[in-house]
């Protein structure tokens, strides 16, 4: 259930647990990966509520301009927090171009892939440690790397497309709308599929990333090994994502580094 997975904080709209989904013979970890959108709006009761579920390792997918102009308000919580920036260019470079959903997939799936598969081996090398990863809205980006993640453990095709078109019920219509008033006034006209680029998460969408990726790979893990996941990473993830329960603990780092 929805209402089930979505962890309500104040400072979040579309924080959710990916435990419990069917994978193989198992199914994946609760309390191990949460994905989100931003974190630059979490109070102090929202990081005792972090900190409460032991979240040790932030994995940030945004672009250098966003994390600028919205650093995530982590302080305290002790967990190490890893840049891996899905896109080559600022997010407004793709609203500005006229980017529908499709151009935007296939720009980061088939240019970005190296980036995508740099998130998903930081997941397999987490050990026990609970993870959340996080875009702007928690739709994309996010949506793209967790998919990527939840198939190559075995998740379902149908399972996967259904949490990525769960975003759509979790960002609010009022905070949408001062994102596209904001781009059209910007531009001074229409933007050609500025609506859809933004509010929605359609099941179609992902189905067609699935879809070209299988026609120009075979699968989801053969486009991962041939962006760099190795076997061992494709066994750790595994055991991470639907293996053992995390043990007791955050793992508390306080240091940030960067992939590129």
């Amino acid at each position: 259930m929805i209402s089930e997975r979505l962890v309500r904080l104040r400072g979040t709209y579309n924080l959710r647990d990916t435990g419990g989904r069917a994978a193989g013979t198992g199914r994946t970890r609760w309390g191990k990966l949460y994905r989100s959108d931003a974190l630059h709006r979490l109070d102090d009761d929202d990081r005792r509520e972090l900190a409460a579920r032991r979240i040790g390792l932030v994995v940030d997918l945004r672009h250098e301009s966003e994390r600028t102009g919205f650093p995530s308000a982590l302080r305290g919580l002790g967990a190490e927090v890893v840049h891996v920036p899905v896109l080559g260019a600022a997010p407004e470079t793709f609203l500005a171009a006229g980017a529908g959903l499709d151009e935007f997939y296939d720009h980061i799936v088939h240019e970005r892939g190296h980036a995508l598969v740099a998130a998903v081996r930081v997941l397999a090398r987490s050990g026990s440690t609970p993870v959340i990863v996080h875009c702007t809205s928690g739709k994309d980006r996010t949506g793209l790397v967790v998919a990527l993640a939840l198939a190559l453990v075995g998740v379902g095709r149908s399972t996967i497309v259904d949490d990525y078109a769960a975003t759509q019920h979790h960002l609010p219509p009022a905070l949408l709308d001062q994102v596209v008033a904001h781009w059209r006034q910007a531009h001074g006209r229409p933007v050609a599929k500025l609506e859809t680029l933004v509010r929605l998460s359609p099941p179609a969408a992902l189905e067609r990333v699935f879809d070209r990726i299988e026609a120009r790979h075979g699968s989801a893990e053969e486009y991962a090994r041939e962006h760099g996941l190795t076997g061992e990473d494709l066994m750790l993830l595994a055991d991470v994502l639907v293996g053992r329960p995390p043990a007791a603990g955050p793992r508390c780092v306080s240091r940030r580094r960067t992939q590129r």
